[in-house]
């Protein structure tokens, strides 16, 4: 999130019973993602939808009751008028327009706001965008329009100026033109039109930060005799009100007339070749982005994977791009987030079936098709060697390797990865820390960058009015809360919080325990908490998305774990102004509030359920590192990615 003041705005979005459901999820993230956030969320439901739709909003609306406002129309009554009604329901005098089944880039407002406040005399702000099949990055064409004011007016003359969902305008210059109107398939030029005649100043910026969904009825919808007729009536008022000439007129309807007319096969590819630009020739800017390739097992909702993706949220900032090289065939958690961002995942299958003389094959073969990558940054130790020797052998000139843990598991499967992990070092041409115990651990003497494992410190930070709806919704209210998030294996040492909670549960019986998290040992653990009579007091959520949440509802963060390298839960859990209890085994480094309490997991669990009891309900306040904001994190991130890659690039043209 940006620190800059910007004014407040609503976002405006209609929806109606064939929406997609998933794509209005997606649409909606993409909003919350942006570096300005949004004051007010309006949503326009144009008649009954179905269920699935309704639940999608309802969870939202339960979740930020002050941002969104769902506004329930009786029947459908088009786009149109939906829109006009949406507008009076805005408060805010600058309003988003976005539709339900595209995507936003997460810089999209905070651009739009400075061109703004660049040149405040202008009363709309759209941008070029691209058009995508599927996922986002499946791009497929793109859309480049007029620029500047007068472009702009002399282009509607022919054709529509602007795309409606990548509009940023003023309440007030919408309502001089008379809001919208009804007009099939014609809404937005039709108001187009009227604001340029109204002397609105407009401007298009010249990059896509909107992409646009185009399903395969896109262009089957751009034609027909009823669209026909539409445009022809459109454009025959344009005449009447005077903003088109006769002659206007004739040149921008036969190209209407003709596309209307032709068989929809032979339209699609009128409008890709003709009416658009290739992918290739859109973005010749992207040719320069950096690409850094990060090999990971997966990526699941665990704590490496979440520090990731808090670095890849703002590396658009950067003009850097994230790729992903995975070890399993089938999707993870933050899959469609990645390729949201743009990203692209590479599928391997050495965690699936173990086939190391198959893995090496391929990878040689990847790199060899894929000589973009100059950089790869890798969190896979135990195989980091045999992967950087082959990188190394196919001309990759950066080979980072990045510690996450002081140690490994005390047991035959730990002892076999810390050999294998050991001649990494060897290989990297850079090294990565997230501790300093951590980077002593695996790279002994040689030199390492400690990383910081940052977070994004808006969205933890304490809020009352986040921490009563998550307590009132799951039902938390007059409990104390103990929390851990955590991967249920040996090194999170979850039998030993058990037996934490089970003295907490002797000293104050009203207390209850929420466990968030997946892996091999959860049946054990939920087996031993049986054992000790927890059953009812002890909560197993599973995979969370909305870590933020949880940390807001909880009174007490607790992580006994045997190791880690710096927990990013512990972070975040001081950041939320939360009581925090780590064991000594984690290292110093993670506190970074007077909040943060280390004990021995060799003593008495008792000694650990005392401290917790007294420190319930203290203040939740909290002060932070800038070096542990993703803000800064980023930045100083971003800038060692650039001079590596340049380095790189200089290396292979010498």
């Amino acid at each position: 999130m940006t620190t800059k003041e910007y004014p407040p705005y609503s976002v405006l979005m209609s929806v109606y019973h064939k929406d997609n459901p998933e794509w209005l999820k997606q649409s909606i993230e993409s909003i919350l993602a942006q570096t300005v956030q949004p004051t007010e969320f309006v949503i326009i439901k144009d008649g009954p939808v179905t269920p699935e739709i309704g639940k999608v909003l309802n969870s939202y609306k339960k979740k930020q009751p002050k941002l969104f406002n769902v506004v329930q129309l009786k029947e459908n009554i088009g786009l149109g008028l939906a829109l006009k009604a949406g507008i009076e329901h805005c408060h805010n005098e600058y309003i988003a327009r976005m539709d339900a089944d595209d995507y936003a880039v997460p810089k999209r407002i905070e651009k739009q706001l400075n061109t703004f406040e660049k040149y405040p005399e202008l009363d709309l702000v759209g941008s070029n965008v691209e058009e995508f099949n599927g996922t986002i990055d499946n791009v497929i064409s793109h859309v480049t329009l007029p620029e500047k004011q007068q472009q702009i007016y002399s282009f509607a003359k022919k054709r529509c100026p602007f795309r409606h969902p990548s509009l940023l305008y003023k309440k007030s210059a919408i309502l001089k033109a008379g809001n919208y109107r009804s007009y099939h398939l014609c809404e937005d030029y039709d108001l187009y039109t009227r604001l340029l005649q109204t002397s609105c100043k407009c401007y298009n910026i010249q990059e896509p930060l909107t992409y646009m969904r185009v399903d395969k009825d896109f262009y089957k919808r751009r034609g027909g005799i009823k669209y026909l007729k539409s445009i022809l009536k459109f454009k025959k008022e344009q005449v009447a009100t005077g903003f088109f000439s006769k002659k206007d007129y004739i040149v921008s309807a036969m190209p209407h007339i003709v596309t209307c007319l032709m068989p929809n096969s032979l339209r699609d590819w009128t409008y890709r070749n003709l009416l658009r630009k290739r992918p290739h020739t859109v973005n010749s800017n992207r040719e320069t982005e950096i690409r850094i390739l990060h090999i990971v097992p997966n990526m699941q909702a665990g704590g490496l994977e979440s520090l990731i993706m808090n670095w890849y949220r703002e590396m658009h900032k950067y003009n850097i791009q994230f790729d992903f090289l995975v070890h399993y065939q089938k999707d993870s958690f933050y899959d469609n987030e990645i390729r949201q961002l743009g990203g692209k995942i590479y599928r391997f299958t050495l965690r699936d079936d173990n086939n190391l003389v198959k893995y090496i094959r391929l990878l040689n073969k990847f790199y060899r098709e894929h000589p973009e990558y100059k950089v790869i940054h890798c969190h896979m130790n135990s195989i980091g060697f045999i992967h950087m020797m082959i990188a190394k052998k196919n001309g990759v000139k950066v080979r980072i390797a990045h510690s996450h843990n002081s140690k490994t598991e005390n047991t035959l499967k730990g002892t076999i990865k810390a050999i294998l992990m050991r001649p990494v070092r060897f290989v990297s041409t850079h090294n990565f820390a997230c501790s300093t115990e951590a980077g002593k651990y695996l790279f002994k003497n040689k030199s390492f960058t400690i990383i910081p494992n940052a977070v994004n410190v808006n969205r933890f930070k304490f809020s009352p009015d986040k921490r009563k709806v998550y307590r009132k919704t799951n039902h938390l209210d007059h409990k104390t809360v103990i929390g851990h998030i955590g991967r249920f294996d040996e090194q999170k040492n979850h039998k030993y919080l058990l037996e934490i909670f089970k003295e907490v549960q002797a000293i104050n019986p009203n207390s209850i325990l929420l466990l968030a998290g997946t892996g091999k040992l959860l049946p054990e653990i939920t087996e031993y908490a049986s054992n000790l009579n927890l059953t009812k007091s002890i909560r197993f959520l599973g995979t969370i998305k909305n870590t933020d949440e949880f940390y807001q509802g909880i009174d007490v963060f607790v992580l006994p774990s045997l190791f880690e390298g710096l927990p990013v839960t512990g972070i975040e859990a001081q950041i939320a102004g939360l009581p925090c209890f780590f064991s000594k085994s984690i290292t110093k480094e993670v506190k970074i509030s007077n909040k943060a309490v280390f004990l021995p997991i060799d003593t008495s669990p008792r000694v650990w359920s005392e401290a917790i009891i007294k420190s319930v309900g203290s203040k939740r306040t909290y002060s932070i590192s800038q070096a542990y904001d993703i803000i800064e994190a980023a930045a100083n991130l971003a800038n060692i990615y650039t001079q590596f890659y340049n380095r790189a690039a200089l290396q292979r043209k010498i």
